[in-house]
C-alpha cells in the first residue's frame, strides 16, 4: 500500500535551515508568547493533512473551470488547466473507484489506501517539486551569487518557487477562505486551487516585467534578519487603488540572518541588482513588519532576539 504523507510542512524546512543549528531552531509562539528554543525543524510550520484534494460535486467542477479560465492569463492558462485536472482528479477517481468496488469488493482496502494517497499527497508532492526550485535563492551568499536569475529559465523557476511559496502558507489559505465565505457562489473547497492560480499568474507577472529589480540587503548589524512562518511579504499591501485592490508588489524575502532579498518593480531602473546595507533601525523595522505580518510563529537563530520581540507583542 501506498504510504500517507501525514505531516505537511507550509514553510519549506530547507529555508528554515538557514535560522537552525543541527536542524534545531528557536521560535516565539505569537499567541501564547512563549519561547521554544531547539525545536526540531520536523515539528514547525506543519499540520496534519494541511493539503488536500477536494471532492467536488459537478456543479463546482463547472464553477471552478470557469473562474480558472476567466481568471488565467494567456501565458497561464494551459498551465492552470492542468492544475484544474490535478484538483479534481480525486472526484474523478472516486467516482470510478465506487463503480468498480460494486463488481470488485474484494478490493476495498487497496482501492481505499489508494485514494487516500491521492487525496493526501498530490499536493504535498507538488509543492516538494516546487521547492527544489527554490534551491539557488536561499543558497545565496553575495551579489553574484544572486546573478544567477540572469538566466532566463533560472528567473522563470525561481519565481514560480518565489510565487508559490508566498501564497501557500497558513496566513494566505486564512485570507483566500476569508473571500470565499464572504461570496455565496464561491465554495471554501476552492481555496487551494485559487492559490495555485494566482501563484503561476504571479509568477508570469515577476518573470516577464521589464522593471524586474532585485535589492540585496546585507545585514552588518548587531540584530539580525528574523523570519516566520509568513515570509514572503508584500511591503506594499497597503497600498490599495479605490477598487481596494493592491496596486504594487515590493515583496520581502529574509533569506538567511544576513541576508535579505526585496524582489520589486521600479519604474526607472537604473541596475537590475541593488546592493543595500540597512541599518539596526532599518533591520528592526523589516523585522517588525515579519512580526506584525506573521500568523503564529517567528523563528530566530538566537532565543535573545525572540525575547526582545515578545516584549512587542
Amino acid at each position: 500500500m501506498t504510504e500517507i504523507k501525514k505531516r505537511h510542512h507550509y514553510i519549506w524546512r530547507e529555508y528554515l535551515r538557514n535560522w537552525s543549528i543541527n536542524d534545531k531552531i528557536n521560535s516565539l509562539l505569537l499567541q501564547d508568547k512563549k519561547i521554544l528554543s531547539d525545536v526540531n525543524l520536523m515539528n514547525v510550520a506543519q499540520e496534519k493533512f494541511f493539503y488536500k484534494l477536494e471532492e467536488f460535486t459537478k456543479e463546482e467542477e463547472i464553477i471552478l473551470f470557469e473562474l480558472v479560465k476567466a481568471w488565467s492569463e494567456e501565458a497561464t492558462l494551459e498551465m492552470n488547466l492542468e492544475i484544474f485536472k490535478t484538483f479534481t482528479s480525486y472526484s474523478k477517481v472516486k467516482k470510478i473507484a465506487a463503480d468498480h468496488l460494486k463488481l470488485n469488493p474484494n478490493n476495498h482496502l487497496k482501492l481505499e489506501s489508494e485514494l487516500a494517497a491521492l487525496k493526501y499527497n498530490s499536493i504535498e508532492n507538488i509543492h516538494t517539486l516546487l521547492e527544489s526550485f527554490g534551491k539557488k535563492i536561499i543558497a545565496v551568499k553575495s551579489m553574484e551569487d544572486l546573478k544567477f536569475l540572469d538566466d532566463e529559465r533560472d528567473l522563470f523557476l525561481t519565481m514560480i518557487f518565489i510565487a508559490f511559496q508566498y501564497l501557500r502558507t497558513k496566513k494566505m489559505r486564512k485570507s483566500v477562505e476569508n473571500v470565499l465565505k464572504a461570496n455565496p457562489l464561491l465554495s471554501v473547497k476552492f481555496v487551494d486551487p485559487f492559490a495555485f492560480i494566482f501563484s503561476t499568474n504571479l509568477a508570469n507577472s515577476l518573470t516577464f516585467h521589464k522593471d524586474l529589480t532585485f535589492t540585496l540587503l546585507e545585514n552588518f548589524t548587531t540584530k539580525e534578519f528574523i523570519t516566520s512562518d509568513q515570509p514572503l511579504i508584500n511591503l506594499e499591501k497597503d497600498i490599495k487603488d479605490i477598487n481596494n485592490r493592491v496596486i504594487n508588489f515590493r515583496v520581502y524575502y529574509p533569506l538567511n540572518p544576513r541576508l535579505a532579498l526585496i524582489i520589486h518593480y521600479d519604474k526607472n531602473p537604473k541596475e537590475k541588482y541593488i546592493l543595500e546595507k540597512p541599518d539596526e533601525k532599518e533591520i528592526n523595522e523589516l523585522n517588525s513588519y515579519m512580526l506584525t505580518n506573521s500568523d503564529r510563529f517567528i523563528f530566530s537563530q538566537t532565543t535573545e532576539l525572540l525575547e526582545y520581540y515578545k516584549t512587542c507583542l
